[in-house]
C-alpha cells in the first residue's frame, strides 16, 4: 500500500507537470506563429510600399528583418516564374500568383510563409514582366533550452513528489499496520488488546482506531457475559441434577422411606430441567435469527383477556390476588400472536415468582396513542446494581426469595422478541418504599389499526 501511494503521487505530479509544460510550449508556439505571420505581413507591406520608388531596398529590408529566407522571383506574361520558387509550398505561391497585390500567409511545420505578387509592367530580353513574386519565411521552432528546462523541472518535481509520497504513505500506513495487528489478535480471541491512542492524525484513521477500540471492548464484555451466563446456567443445572441423582441413588439403595415421594421430587426436578433447557434453546434460536414471525392482524385486547383468564387460575392456586384491567374497545394490531403471548407469559411468570400478595395486569392507551401493557407485582423489587442487566443479559435475582427458580433468560427472551416485532419494553422498580416492579410492553401507534376501522358497521 505504501509503495502504491508513493507511486500514484509521483505519476500524478509528473504527468501534470509534463502535460502543463508541453501545453505551455504548444501555446507559446501558436502565439509565436501568429506574431510571426503578422510580422511577415508587415514586412511584405513595407516591401510593396518601397518597390515602386526604391526597388532595390527589398533585399535590404529582409536582411534587416532577420528572416530565415526570402525569395524575389520574376513573373512573366507567359505565366513562367524565374528561380527556384517551385521548392516553396505550392499552395501559397499559386495563390499569390493568381491574386496580385494580396498578401497570403501560412504555417508549415516549424516555418511561416508570407507571399505576395507585386504587379509590374516592363519589357525585358526574356519577355514582358507582369509582376514580382516575393516569398518570405521565418522559423518558429521550440528552443531546445525550453524542452531541457521542462525536463529538469519535471525531474525535480518527481523527486519532491517521491519524498512527499514516502512521508505521506508512511504517516498513513504506519497506524494502519498497528490497527491491522490489533484486529488480527482480536480475531484470534485476544480480546484484552487495544490499539494505541491516535491523536493529531487523519480524522478517518482516528475514527477507525476508536471504532476498533469500541469493538474490542464490546467483544470483551460479550465474552465476560458469556462466561457469567454459562457459569450461572451450570449452577442452575447442577442443583436439579444433584437432586435427581441423589434421590435416584437413594431409591436404588432402598434407603428412601417413601419411594413415591422421591419419584415425585425427581419428576419435579426433571420438569424444571426441561423448562431450563427449553428456554435456553428458545433463546439461542432467537438470538441466532433461526425463527420466523407469522405476523397477522390480531385483536390485542381479546388476546390479553384470554391470557388473564388463564393466569387467574394459577394465581388463585398460589393464593395471590390477581387484578386485571383491559381495554373497553377492541384494538387490532399486526403481530405474531404466539410470540406476543409468549412475551406476556414470561412477564407474568416473572411477576408470579416474586409477588408477595398481588399481581396486576393493566392495558391502556398512552397520551401518544401507543398501546401499553403493564405487569405489576408487589415483590421486593429489583436492586439498583442489577437494574442495568434487566432485558439485556441473562438475569436472575438470587438474593430475593421467589416461588420458583428459572433459567434467568425469560426477560432476555422478552427483549429479543420485542425487538424482532418492533415493540418496546421497559420497567420501573421500586414502585414505593416497600418495593414492587412494573414490567412494561409498548405497542407503537404505527402497528395499531385505526379505531374506526375496528368498529363494526351499524
Amino acid at each position: 500500500m505504501r509503495r502504491k501511494i508513493t507511486l500514484t503521487l509521483v505519476i500524478s505530479v509528473t504527468s501534470v507537470i509534463l502535460f502543463a509544460g508541453f501545453g505551455v510550449l504548444l501555446l507559446s508556439r501558436q502565439i509565436s506563429a501568429n506574431q510571426g505571420k503578422a510580422f511577415l505581413k508587415r514586412t511584405a507591406q513595407t516591401i510593396i510600399a518601397t518597390q515602386a520608388s526604391h526597388p532595390y531596398l527589398a533585399r535590404e529590408i529582409t536582411r534587416i528583418a532577420g528572416l530565415n529566407g526570402a525569395h524575389f522571383e520574376t513573373l512573366y506574361a507567359s505565366g513562367k516564374v524565374s528561380g527556384d520558387i517551385n521548392l516553396l509550398p505550392t499552395s501559397i505561391t499559386s495563390a499569390a500568383t493568381s491574386h496580385p497585390g494580396v498578401i497570403y500567409t501560412m504555417t508549415k511545420g516549424s516555418r511561416i510563409f508570407a507571399a505576395v505578387n507585386i504587379p509590374l509592367d516592363r519589357a525585358t530580353a526574356n519577355g514582358r514582366v507582369t509582376g514580382l513574386i516575393v516569398v518570405l519565411q521565418k522559423s518558429i521552432a521550440i528552443p531546445p533550452r525550453s524542452i531541457l528546462f521542462l525536463v529538469l523541472v519535471a525531474a525535480a518535481a518527481t523527486l519532491i513528489a517521491w519524498l512527499l509520497g514516502e512521508a505521506i504513505s508512511a504517516r498513513i500506513t504506519r497506524p494502519i499496520r498497528g490497527l491491522q495487528e490489533v484486529t488480527r489478535k482480536l480475531a484470534e480471541g485476544e480480546t484484552g488488546i487495544r490499539p494505541e491512542i491516535i491523536n493529531g492524525h487523519y480524522p478517518e484513521i482516528e475514527d477507525l482506531s476508536n471504532s476498533i477500540s469500541q469493538m474490542a471492548a464490546s467483544l470483551e464484555r460479550s465474552e465476560e457475559l458469556q462466561k457469567d451466563f454459562f457459569m450461572a446456567i451450570s449452577h442452575d443445572l447442577r442443583t436439579p441434577l444433584t437432586s435427581v441423582s441423589g434421590f435416584a441413588e437413594a431409591i436404588l439403595d432402598e434407603t428412601v422411606e417413601d419411594p413415591k415421594q422421591a419419584a415425585a421430587v425427581i419428576l419435579k426436578e426433571a420438569k424444571r430441567l426441561e423448562v431450563m433447557v427449553r428456554d435456553l434453546l428458545e433463546l439461542s434460536r432467537i438470538q441466532a435469527g433461526r425463527f420466523t414471525l407469522e405476523v397477522s392482524q390480531i385483536e390485542a385486547s381479546q388476546l390479553v383477556d384470554d391470557l388473564a383468564e388463564i393466569f387467574s387460575l394459577r394465581a388463585a392456586e398460589a393464593v395471590l390476588n390477581f387484578q386485571y384491567q383491559g381495554l373497553q374497545n377492541p384494538r387490532l394490531v399486526d403481530l405474531d400472536p404466539n410470540r406476543f403471548t409468549q412475551m406476556l407469559q414470561n412477564l407474568l411468570e416473572n411477576a408470579y415468582k416474586f409477588a408477595s400478595t398481588t399481581i396486576r395486569l393493566n392495558t391502556s392507551l398512552t397520551p401518544d396513542g401507543d398501546l401499553q401493557i403493564s405487569v405489576i407485582d408487589d415483590g421486593p423489587g429489583i436492586p439498583k446494581p442489577d437494574q442495568p442487566k434487566v432485558f439485556r443479559h441473562a438475569y436472575r435475582n438470587d438474593k430475593t426469595p421467589s416461588r420458583e427458580q428459572g433459567s434467568g433468560v425469560g426477560l432476555l427472551i422478552v427483549s429479543e422478541l420485542a425487538q424482532a416485532m418492533g415493540l418496546r419494553v421497559g420497567f420501573k422498580s421500586p414502585l414505593d418504599e416497600t418495593g414492587g416492579t412494573e414490567m412494561i410492553v409498548i405497542i407503537p401507534k404505527k402497528l395499531l389499526k385505526d379505531e374506526a376501522s375496528t368498529a363494526s358497521p351499524s
